[in-house]
């Protein structure tokens, strides 16, 4: 009897562990966004505002890693298209965690 309340429980932690890393999973992801605010903080990293245009978020408060190994100046080519999308009133796309407010790339499109 106590084995099979072990394996029941051990079941049960195993299951919603699962559910848990798949809600995790799914906050990565395309977004056609507009761009509400673009700047630069106090640490140097490039900070972008974004409101998708689909309704899965509002006012996130991203963040343009930098990564001067793999991807050196991409951050300053990522915040360029944010500014030049959030002058001419158009929109950006987005691969990012919305998570972890990461972007990975992020392009300006009509």
């Amino acid at each position: 009897m106590k084995k099979k309340v072990m394996l029941v429980a051990l079941l049960c932690v195993l299951g919603m562990a699962t559910l848990s890393i798949g809600n995790a999973n799914a906050a990565i992801g395309t977004y056609t966004c507009s761009v509400v605010a673009a700047g630069a903080n106090y640490w140097g990293y490039y900070a972008v505002t974004l409101t998708d245009n689909n309704g899965a978020f509002t006012n996130l408060v991203c963040f343009i890693p930098v990564d001067p190994v793999n991807a050196p100046g991409m951050e300053k080519a990522q915040y360029a298209a944010a500014l030049t999308a959030f002058a001419n009133s158009t929109n950006v796309v987005a691969f990012m965690d919305t998570s972890s407010t990461a972007i990975f790339q992020l392009y300006a499109s009509k």
